[in-house]
C-alpha cells in the first residue's frame, strides 16, 4: 500500500475499531456515555462514543440555535416578500421550521438540570424560560398565521414580535451560558 492509503487505513481503524469498556470505567461515564454503551453494546467506537458525548451533553445549548436562525431568517424572508411575493411560501416554511426546532429547544431545555455556573446566574433561568417558550409559542402562532388566510394580514406585525422576543431569549440564554 502506498503511504497516504496506509495512514489512511490506521486512521479508519483507530477511529471506528472498537474498544472495551471495563467494569471499572462504568462508575465515571457520564450519561451520555451510558447511552451509548447502552445503545452500541459495551464495545463502542470512539468516534461513535464522542458523537453521542457531544449530541447529548447539554443539547439544549447546542439546538437553541436553529430556531435563533431560521426565525432571523423568517423574518428577514417576510420583509422581503413584500418587494419580492415569491419568498412568502419559504418564508412560511422557515417559520414551521423555526417552531419545530424550538419546540425541541424548549424540551432539552427544560430537560436539562445543570446549569454553568449555578451560583451567579441561577437568577436569570426563570426569565430565560418564560422568554423560550414565549417564543416558542409565539412562532407557532406565527404559523397559524400563514396558514390561515383571514390572519395573514397579521404575519408582517407578528414577525417583529417574533424577532424582539427570539433576540431577548438569546440575549438571556448567552448570560447563562456565557457569562
Amino acid at each position: 500500500m502506498p503511504g497516504w492509503t496506509m495512514q489512511l487505513a490506521v486512521l479508519l481503524t483507530f477511529l471506528f475499531a472498537p474498544v472495551e469498556l471495563g467494569a471499572h470505567k462504568t462508575e465515571s461515564l457520564s450519561s451520555s456515555e451510558a447511552f451509548s454503551e447502552a445503545i452500541a453494546g459495551q464495545s463502542t467506537p470512539p468516534l461513535l462514543r464522542a458523537l453521542a458525548k457531544g449530541l447529548l451533553d447539554h443539547a439544549h445549548n447546542q439546538l437553541v440555535h436553529f430556531p435563533i436562525a431560521l426565525g432571523i431568517t423568517a423574518v428577514l424572508f417576510v420583509f422581503l416578500g413584500v418587494r419580492f411575493p415569491e419568498l412568502e411560501r419559504p418564508a412560511e416554511i422557515l417559520v414551521w421550521l423555526a417552531a419545530m426546532s424550538a419546540a425541541f429547544a424548549a424540551a432539552t431545555g427544560l430537560a436539562q438540570e445543570e446549569v454553568p455556573d449555578a451560583s451567579s446566574r441561577h437568577g436569570w433561568m426563570d426569565v430565560h424560560q418564560v422568554l423560550g417558550l414565549l417564543s416558542t409559542g409565539s412562532l407557532f402562532l406565527w404559523g397559524f398565521f400563514f396558514r390561515f388566510r383571514p390572519f395573514r394580514f397579521l404575519a408582517r406585525p407578528w414577525g417583529v414580535v417574533v424577532l424582539i422576543l427570539l433576540s431577548l431569549t438569546g440575549a438571556v440564554g448567552g448570560v447563562i451560558a456565557h457569562g
